[in-house]
């Protein structure tokens, strides 16, 4: 009875919290723009056109 509830409580415990700091990580270390990156219609990256 006791490996049942065990399981429940990890289960509804355990994931999301590990579920909710990955997201965090990620959306704060490892998704952001580089500063160079801009939208817009020139480029300011430096990059020179050949043609």
């Amino acid at each position: 009875p006791w490996g049942q509830k065990g399981a429940d409580f990890q289960r509804f415990t355990y994931g999301p919290v590990f579920r909710y700091f990955r997201k965090r990580n990620i959306d704060k270390k490892f998704d952001i723009e580089p500063e160079w990156r801009r939208r817009g219609p020139e480029l300011t990256s430096g990059y020179q056109k050949r043609w």
